[in-house]
This record gives C-alpha cells, sequence and structure tokens, in this order.
C-alpha cells in the first residue's frame, strides 16, 4: 500500500480526495484538500500551514449545507460536521462540479459503520498489521477477545474449587 501522508495506518485505504474544497476556519476560509478514509477525515491546508485530522469515530453528526441551485453567497454550499468533542467543522465545495456528494456519502458511510453493516476499522486494521508483518513460524489466527480468557480454566489454575465441585 502506497501512503499519502505520514501517520497512515496499515489497513487505511483512501476512499474520497477532494482536491478542491474551503475549510472555514475561525480566521476564514482556506484552500485546500480533504481526504477521507476508513479512520479519519483529514484536510491539509494549501498554505502548508493549515492541518488536522478527525478520527470518524469523534463525528457524531453530518449534514449538507446549501443547495446548488440557491446561490446566497461562496460559503453557503457546503458539508457541516459536528464532532462528539464539540468541535463543528465547516467544508465549503463547489456547486458546479457537485463534489459535496461522494464526500457527504463516504462521511456516512464510514463514521457510522455499524449502521451500514461495515466492520470497524479496528478488525482491518488488525488484519492488515497481521498480513503486514507475518510471524517467522506462519501466520497466526486472528483472537477473538471474547474467548480469550475462561474463569473456570483460570479458577481451576488457581486451585480454586468451583460451585459445582469441580
Amino acid at each position: 500500500m502506497r501512503k499519502l501522508f505520514s501517520g497512515q495506518l496499515p489497513g487505511e485505504r483512501i476512499e474520497v480526495i477532494d482536491r478542491n474544497i474551503g475549510y472555514l476556519s475561525p480566521i476564514g476560509k482556506i484552500a485546500g484538500r480533504v481526504l477521507i478514509t476508513r479512520y479519519r477525515l483529514r484536510f491539509e491546508g494549501s498554505d502548508g500551514v493549515c492541518q488536522f485530522d478527525v478520527p470518524l469515530g469523534y463525528i457524531s453528526k453530518v449534514e449538507k449545507v446549501g443547495h446548488s441551485t440557491v446561490s446566497r453567497s461562496e460559503h453557503s454550499y457546503g458539508v457541516l460536521i459536528e464532532c462528539k468533542d464539540m468541535r463543528n467543522i465547516r467544508f465549503t465545495c463547489q456547486p458546479a462540479t457537485h463534489s459535496r456528494r461522494p464526500m457527504y456519502d463516504a462521511l456516512l458511510r464510514y463514521a457510522f459503520p455499524v449502521t451500514n453493516k461495515l466492520p470497524l476499522f479496528a478488525f482491518l486494521y488488525a488484519q492488515a498489521l497481521q498480513e503486514s508483518s507475518p510471524p517467522p513460524h506462519g501466520p497466526k489466527p486472528l483472537i477473538n477477545g471474547w474467548t480469550l480468557y475462561d474463569a473456570k480454566a483460570e479458577f481451576n489454575r488457581l486451585g480454586y474449587r468451583t460451585s459445582n465441585g469441580h
């Protein structure tokens, strides 16, 4: 897998790239690009200074803002993202290119994987990590966390008697 940015995790595949987007920051509009993976939304400003990541698990709500036929201002068409850490992130898109649709759909799909019957990124990460660095004695099976601990076996190991006498 080719890495497109530093800090990209194993199994983190780029799903959507929008190279012509504006981030409405508290100091004004910053042009740049947005990358959406199965794990995060990443904004990289054209100025090279403004960049940030938002793990998709932080997102609580995604809304479309404005309509392509209504022209109030250049900032009226885009996507508003509300985060669980109280951040509100707003991106502006070009109505003529309809670039809002793929970004909005990807955010809805990957920020809420259980609703969309998708695996959580943690499982994709574990699988990719295992595939990228196999152990020298062959691949180990993935560990099911629910069967990792057996209370009866642990009590027997410690020498305690269980309630039914075994």
